[in-house]
């Protein structure tokens, strides 16, 4: 997990998707 959201265009990290 990274404490920011990743950029759009990029797969969805598990805290967003």
């Amino acid at each position: 997990d990274k404490p920011e959201p990743p950029p759009e265009g990029r797969l969805p990290d598990a805290t967003q998707g």
